[in-house]
């Protein structure tokens, strides 16, 4: 998602009999398994996908007809145009898993990275990650997204080597899209979109602008530039935010994979990343979610219902860590809740775009707005009403709103027009204020509530508040001859920041509520970075001329993703040999949970925030570098958790090699022996002093508790920690001792009774199991261990536990012993940078030599596969 109330235009489907829906019918892992399959294998997972959809339908001819895509190297299944009836009966196969109607997305809609302490005053320290790391040079990063604009200077590969040999990846040139050795892949998927369009419009011709790998959105090339853009010095929106910008992983490689042409398809998605994970990406950032109507419930569809959820299964499998978008839908929405995913939330950073208004009688008021918002030398202009100066044929409702033509030119001319506020982006209403020859306009929201936001206005602009507007008009009634000026400019470091931004989805975690979602929040909020050249800053302004814009400020937890995508894109080049979730933990133990001026995470109603919004808290890059200690999984860890939900052993089988029908029985968490609880541990004060939150749905009387968890520095060949129990426990229980022997091993394993008679019985929660090592190198990790779970007393920032009950429980049922699950496709949005500057990862437009940029030598190398509108 993009813009706060960011709308992508996508068609309204209306199912008829006449007309078939799609569906995905997801069969699990192949039978291949996941080394390269040769042609033959590919061949013969499409025969059999046609023949199992044939002994349903009555011929594999007719089968043909109706499959439009298959997946057939990693993840296993086929989407096709199917009767309600016929699904249903599928889901019922032995070998199928589920079975869901497609549905579509919408995307969620850069002085960052020097906030992010990466960079000080344009350099690089010696300790950033950026310098430890080289930039993340030539690690992949692959975007789901709109696609890209391949011209841009984020996308120049002066200097680059070679493409990194891993690369299998393709460029589609189509709409003229040329790739280079920094953006090494451009491909588009429509092929469900194309199906829901069929299904609504029939053979009317789809717009052939629509099969490339260019983006016509903007969204795209935004995201994957904030990810793995090159530096672009004097990079600005109309003089705002004017600097040097750059991707959290400035020497990376970037591969664009077309998912959303507009509406973000469940197939597309799929095939989108089953081509990133054959390709060699090893990040994939994914900013899109679900696209809800106004006014229907929220919902959160099953794991193997959930496109990407699926996605990013096999791709965790295959070493390449997904990171993912939390939605932009407000309190108790976040979405992309999947465990193996990195879901990350929206927050700001200490820069502001203040455009004040400046009365006759010197009165102040502060506002907001982008555009070189001065009037020429502070000179004075006459301010005017918009209904005092209206057309003689506009309503003095539409004069109000300064909807186009309702000003008279002769009454606008060469002044300062107030105007009220009725929506999110308002560009319309200072395009009608130039046409009509305004010089300037004032902004003033209808009610006191409603938020402040700057946007790239045609003319010096000052957005204020209800109150501060109220004042305004009664000036310009109490003078004959009312006049003001307009001043802006771009302030950094003089806001408290980070504060959760009030569009990002926040917990509890519908699906799971014992998983703690958001896991992490970064930058989101007036983020600067490149831009589509195919439109205006603003989609929900078409009729806008400007087209030659190459940046562009979003907001969304779009934005926020591929910041962590990018430094995700960091560790990996500083650690090649760790897991996702080792990569993944790293960044969510050295978390932040207070800002800039050392006071707690404040929500964007300024009051303190808390895990549910920001998870483990703010990333802070330099810190990840070096955890002291990571926790890792497996594919059989998270088929455990699976398990432990309510998947049967069938099914699970279907999914994994870890469990097979015959010898494995699921737990139940429905048995109250059980208990999944999840801890944030922050650090409080600069000896990390531990803060938790704890959320319980159930509560056993009796836990057998197994810790692997203690901070060792790197520096330690061994070393032996003791910590008290949580405040929270009885005073009788013992310390949790951990010893570990060397860098790479896990500790010695201390476990007690722990009684949980009357504990906090609703507070926040999460799930995960992990196991601990110190870091780096990673310990080498052994399949015939038993998933260890996290102790209570961590004394390390935002991550999770799981406390394991001493019995097992029965096992699962689900409807049929074969079926996983059943789901329909649904269309995603998009989840729409200072912002490199705000992580630490540069520091006054430079690389400190400490910086996560020099370590990872800016990603080299790294290939990152955009899912996405395209490029350009």
């Amino acid at each position: 998602m993009g813009i706060k109330n960011f709308l992508c235009f996508i068609f309204l489907y209306i199912f008829t009999a006449a007309q078939r829906p799609s569906y995905v019918v997801y069969l699990g892992r192949h039978s291949h398994g996941s080394a390269e399959p040769s042609a033959h294998d590919l061949e013969r997972v499409k025969q059999y996908h046609h023949e199992l959809l044939g002994s349903y339908i009555g011929s594999k001819e007719k089968a043909k007809e109706l499959i439009f895509t298959s997946y057939k190297r990693y993840i296993n299944g086929f989407a096709a145009m199917l009767e309600e009836e016929e699904a249903a009966e599928l889901s019922k196969h032995p070998k199928v898993v589920s079975v869901f109607p497609s549905r579509v997305r919408k995307l969620h809609t850069t002085n960052s990275w020097e906030f992010l302490g990466v960079e000080r005053n344009g350099e690089t320290p010696v300790d950033s990650i950026w310098e430890k790391a080289n930039f993340g040079e030539d690690i992949i990063i692959g975007v789901m997204d709109s696609g890209v604009w391949p011209e841009s200077a984020s996308f120049n590969d002066a200097g680059m080597g070679p493409i990194p040999s891993k690369w299998k990846g393709s460029c589609n040139s189509n709409g003229g899209v040329k790739c280079n050795r920094k953006l090494i892949g451009a491909r588009y998927f429509n092929k469900g979109f194309k199906a829901e369009y069929k299904k609504e419009y029939g053979h009317h011709p789809v717009d052939p602008s629509l099969d490339s790998a260019r983006d016509h959105n903007g969204h795209g090339t935004h995201t994957m530039s904030t990810a793995g853009g090159g530096f672009v010095p004097s990079a600005n929106l109309l003089g705002s935010a004017n600097g040097t910008a750059k991707g959290g992983a400035p020497l990376a490689r970037v591969a664009s994979y077309k998912v959303c042409s507009p509406g973000c398809t469940d197939p597309d998605i799929l095939d989108g990343i089953e081509a990133a994970i054959h390709d060699g990406v090893h990040i994939i950032s994914i900013s899109l979610g679900p696209d809800l109507e106004e006014g229907q419930e929220f919902f959160v569809p099953e794991y193997f219902k959930d496109a990407t959820a699926i996605g990013a299964f096999h791709a965790t499998e295959q070493g390449i860590l997904v990171v993912a978008s939390a939605g932009n839908e407000g309190p108790k929405t976040v979405q992309n809740v999947a465990p193996w995913i990195l879901t990350v939330a929206a927050s700001s950073i200490d820069r502001d775009f203040p455009s004040d208004v400046v009365l006759g009688n010197n009165k102040l008021f502060k506002g907001l707005s982008f555009n070189s918002n001065t009037s020429p030398l502070g000179k004075y202009y006459p301010l005017v009403h918009s209904v005092d100066a209206k057309a003689a044929n506009a309503s003095y409702t539409d004069a109000e709103l300064c909807a186009d033509g309702t000003l008279d030119p002769a009454k606008v001319r060469g002044k300062i027009v107030y105007c009220t506020r009725d929506s999110p982006v308002e560009l319309q209403k200072s395009f009608a204020v130039s046409k009509a020859g305004g010089v300037g306009m004032i902004l003033a929201n209808q009610l006191e509530s409603w938020t402040l936001s700057p946007q790239a206005h045609f003319i010096p602009t000052a957005h204020v508040t209800a109150a501060d507007g109220l004042s305004i008009l009664a000036y310009i009634y109490s003078r004959k001859s009312p006049v003001a000026y307009i001043r802006g400019s771009t302030e950094l470091g003089q806001v408290a920041a980070p504060i959760m931004a009030s569009f990002s989805s926040s917990g509890p975690n519908y699906l799971t509520p014992e998983i703690l979602k958001p896991d992490i929040t970064a930058p989101g909020v007036n983020i600067l970075a490149a831009y589509t050249q195919a439109q205006g800053p603003s989609d929900a302004f078409p009729q806008d001329p400007r087209r030659n814009l190459a940046f562009n400020i979003v907001s969304g937890t779009s934005m926020s993703c591929p910041h962590v995508s990018g430094i995700g894109a960091l560790l990996r080049k500083l650690h090649p040999d760790w897991s996702p979730a080792a990569i993944k933990s790293a960044i969510m133990t050295t978390a932040r949970t207070k800002s800039n001026v050392r006071q707690p995470i404040l929500s964007s109603s300024l009051l303190k925030a808390d895990p549910f919004d920001y998870g483990s808290g703010h990333v802070w890059p330099n810190r990840a570098m070096d955890p002291g200690l990571v926790y890792d999984l497996t594919t059989t860890d998270h088929l455990n958790f699976l398990c432990l939900i309510g998947y049967n052993t069938t099914q699970l089988y279907m999914l994994g090699t870890s469990y097979t029908p015959e010898d494995r029985t699921c737990v139940s968490p429905s048995f109250v022996e059980h208990l999944i609880i999840t801890s944030n541990l922050g650090a409080q004060t600069s000896n990390r002093s531990m803060y938790s939150s704890f959320a319980t749905s159930f509560l056993p009387p009796t836990l057998l508790l197994l810790t692997r968890d203690a901070a060792v520095p790197r520096r330690h060949a061994a070393r032996r920690l003791e910590k008290p129990a949580p405040p929270f426990l009885p005073s009788s229980s013992p310390p949790l001792p951990a010893t570990f022997t060397g860098a790479g091993n896990t500790p010695s394993q201390p476990h007690f009774p722990l009684p949980f008679a009357a504990v906090f019985p609703s507070l926040p929660l999460l799930v995960t199991t992990s196991r601990a090592r110190i870091a780096p190198p990673p310990a080498r990790r052994s399949s015939a261990m038993d998933p260890f779970r996290r102790s209570v007393t961590a004394a390390i920032e935002g991550h999770h536990l799981l406390l394991r009950c001493v019995r097992r429980c029965p096992r699962g049922t689900m409807e049929h012993p074969k079926v996983v699950s059943v789901f329909p496709s649904r269309v995603r949005k998009l989840h729409t940078t200072n912002s490199w500057e705000f992580l630490g990862v540069e520091r006054n437009g430079e690389t400190p030599v400490d910086s996560i940029w020099e370590k990872a030598n800016f990603g080299e190398g790294i290939i990152i596969g955009v899912m996405d509108s395209g490029t350009f």
